[in-house]
This record gives structure tokens, C-alpha cells and sequence, in this order.
């Protein structure tokens, strides 16, 4: 929701004939499964 809102409010400052692009960044941190010895 935050990119769509910051494009819309970017879109409003640029002038006739100019885009605005906007970009998603996301970093998803993994670490070993744990083993479970039943």
C-alpha cells in the first residue's frame, strides 16, 4: 500500500508528459530448519 500511495503523491510533482516509476524491494530472511529426533 505504501508504494501506491508514494506513486500517487510522486505523480502530483512531476510535470506534463513525465512518469513516475516506483519500485518493490523485499528481503526475505531464511535459517535451517531444526531436526526433531522422536
Amino acid at each position: 500500500m505504501a508504494d501506491h500511495t508514494a506513486g500517487v503523491a510522486a505523480a502530483t510533482l512531476v510535470g506534463d508528459g513525465e512518469t513516475v516509476l516506483t519500485t518493490e524491494f523485499k528481503i526475505h530472511l531464511l535459517r535451517a530448519g531444526r531436526t526433531c529426533a522422536t
